[in-house]
């Protein structure tokens, strides 16, 4: 026999609020997308999963898997503008970039995507120049995690990137998928899920893989960072959707 246990209003209330749904089967929160941008044959397009007061819960992109067949034989990006009306900081817009036989170094040089969630405008990154840059140790220590390390060379248009020694394409694995952090000097411009298009395919239907997301002392900019990563093949919505998760409020100091 079941035992029912009465629960007082105000503490329904409160468990009701703390209530947390994810993308597929949500109930209390809004998933808010911004424009399509048509890949091939089909399309992909960034959101925002907020609570009902707008808070930022995650930020995304979704990449319909009629793409996969019908994507360009060179190096491509594509950007995708955020959902207008909501309070997203830091971030400014997202850069999908297809590579489809992958790029230097040597360990990245399988077909993959690169995706940049940018913290600055989209012309602040086009001007950013190839070479190498030196960074202050008090940036390292204050605004990196200490697992993290520089690749030194800018990449024109994107910046420094920033990889975990705990990497597993760096410890003897084959490359699937990673997470970078992007500098420009000395000031943090952008997040990086790094996955390559094998990953994606291999991944069962429904399959949600979440990593955690190493964290740094400080941050520069109010807003909402990850926690974590997530990908997930949504076979509801016929879409390989990433995203930065558990995003969590942290002031900029």
């Amino acid at each position: 026999m079941k035992r029912y246990t009465k629960i007082p209003a105000l503490m329904l209330s409160v468990m009701l609020m703390l209530v947390s749904c994810d993308k597929e089967d949500d109930l209390e929160t809004a998933i808010h997308y911004g424009p399509e941008t048509v890949i091939g044959d089909g399309t992909a397009r960034a959101w925002v999963q907020t609570t009902p007061d707008k808070k930022p819960l995650a930020i995304g992109l979704s990449i319909s898997k009629k793409i996969i067949k019908s994507l360009p034989k060179e190096m491509i990006e594509y950007k995708l503008d955020l959902p207008e009306g909501l309070d997203i900081a830091p971030y400014d817009h997202v850069v999908l970039d297809w590579n489809p036989m992958g790029h230097p170094p040597a360990t990245y040089e399988t077909p993959h995507f690169d995706m940049h969630f940018y913290m600055i405008p989209d012309a602040e990154r086009k001007a950013i120049p190839a070479g190498p840059q030196e960074h202050a140790a008090a940036f390292e220590e204050s605004y990196m995690p200490s697992t993290y390390f520089s690749q030194v060379e800018a990449v024109p248009a994107m910046g420094v990137h920033w990889l975990s020694i705990y990497s597993p394409e760096l410890n003897g694995h084959h490359f699937t998928q990673t997470y970078i952090v992007g500098a420009n000097n000395d000031k943090i411009i952008f997040y990086e899920p790094m996955i390559t298009l094998a990953y994606l395919q291999g991944l069962d239907k429904g399959q949600k893989n979440v990593f955690k997301v190493d964290q740094a002392t400080k941050v520069q900019r109010d807003g909402y960072h990850p926690l974590s990563y997530t990908i997930y093949n949504s076979s509801d919505e016929d879409e390989y959707v990433v995203s930065l998760t558990d995003l969590k409020f942290r002031k900029g100091e």
